[in-house]
């Protein structure tokens, strides 16, 4: 009957020790791995326009907050003084 390779071997076998299983050569393929994977994750754009469109979203908010907070007492006046013209009921 084979012997079967450890659990941490058999799920990651691109992370296997060298001969001697000097740890040194595991840390150099960790950040080989980790850097390549790095790269992949800075160069993916999925998601990016969504969230440009929420930046998007969020500055149109600001600015009717903004205005509204700014000439809503005015608006109001203005409303108010159309709506006095108009008969009741």
């Amino acid at each position: 009957m084979e012997s079967q390779a450890p659990l941490s071997r058999r799920r990651f076998p691109a992370c296997r020790l060298p001969e001697g299983n000097d740890e040194r050569g595991l840390v150099e393929k960790f950040k080989e791995i980790s850097m390549s994977e790095m790269g992949r994750l800075w160069r993916d754009e999925s998601g990016s326009t969504a969230v440009e469109y929420s930046l998007i979203l969020a500055f149109i908010a600001m600015a009717v907050i903004g205005g509204v907070s700014l000439f809503g007492k005015a608006l109001k006046e203005m409303f108010n003084s159309a709506g006095s013209k108009f008969p009741n009921g």
